[in-house]
């Protein structure tokens, strides 16, 4: 049977040439490089061939029903450009890679977490929290890095480094702090954490807590109001390098966790702007 693999432009080739390399492959029984759009018409003209000659037939089993007009042709230019299209913009997304990565020598300002600017490859950025006191404790399916240890005062917190979706480039850390069974001690956390945060960074720039379901005063109804997504309860800070948001989210059940976020903005902007250019 006669194989086809699409290779490269054929350039100023002979065209007798490439139709004695097909005959030679179709003796043989060896794979035929195309090289061009005229490589694919000629085959398309073997289809055809093949209809009526015997010999042709098992060669030309499983091309499909080529024609040799321009219909073809066309549609193989189509295949063509999009594959161009597609190679363009892996291209994009590396380049953006590359630059959002030269970042750390030209000396670009990131958001950091726990004195370590938010930037460079989850491996590296990994060795850096172990560095800082943290313990590894692997890498999730999803690709985000774990770790354990101590944070703002308390024990056990549990911190997740997030990469951008289309390169290995740090922009995103996630706190969850230990777990509270009663509406009443995650509520004080969450305080305890935003007044620290003012303190630190001043007043929020945006803030929202309600629930979305009646609850009363029954703490039960409120932290399973919790776990059901039927709360909206957080608190953010906006600052020239990212953003920081605290907010209250789920557990295992009938439990809950404070949540600390930070998203660096130079790295999350970079590839939100290749984004934009696909549109």
């Amino acid at each position: 049977m006669l194989s086809v693999i699409v290779m490269k432009e054929m350039g100023n080739e002979p065209f007798d040439m490439l139709k004695a390399q097909r005959l030679r492959a179709v003796r043989s029984g060896r794979t035929f490089v195309l090289t061009s759009y005229r490589a694919y018409d000629e085959i398309g003209q073997m289809g055809q061939m093949g209809r009526r000659s015997p010999k042709l037939r098992g060669a030309c089993i499983g091309l499909g029903s080529y024609s040799p007009d321009g219909a073809f042709r066309e549609r193989t230019k189509q295949k063509y450009k999009r594959l161009k299209q597609t190679i363009m913009k892996k291209l994009l997304v590396t380049l953006v890679c590359l630059v959002i990565m030269g970042g750390v020598m030209a000396q670009e300002e990131h958001l950091s977490f726990k004195g370590v600017p938010i930037n460079g490859t989850l491996k590296a950025y990994t060795a850096a929290m172990v560095k800082a006191g943290f313990k590894s404790e692997g890498t999730t399916k999803d690709g985000v890095s774990l770790l354990s240890g101590d944070f703002a005062g308390y024990k056990g917190c549990i911190i997740g480094v997030s990469t951008l979706s289309s390169c290995d480039v740090v922009n995103r850390i996630a706190v969850l702090f230990p777990e509270q069974e009663t509406w009443a001690m995650l509520v004080y956390d969450y305080e305890h954490l935003k007044s620290m945060m003012t303190q630190k960074y001043g007043e929020a720039d945006y803030n929202r807590e309600e629930f979305t379901t009646y609850t009363g005063d029954n703490n039960g109804l409120k932290m399973h109001a919790l776990n059901d997504d039927q709360v909206v309860w957080y608190t953010g800070w906006t600052t020239e390098l990212g953003d920081i948001e605290l907010s209250l989210v789920g557990g295992s059940y009938g439990k809950g966790h404070a949540r600390l976020m930070y998203y660096d903005k130079a790295n999350s902007d970079a590839v939100r702007q290749s984004a934009i250019d696909d549109l």
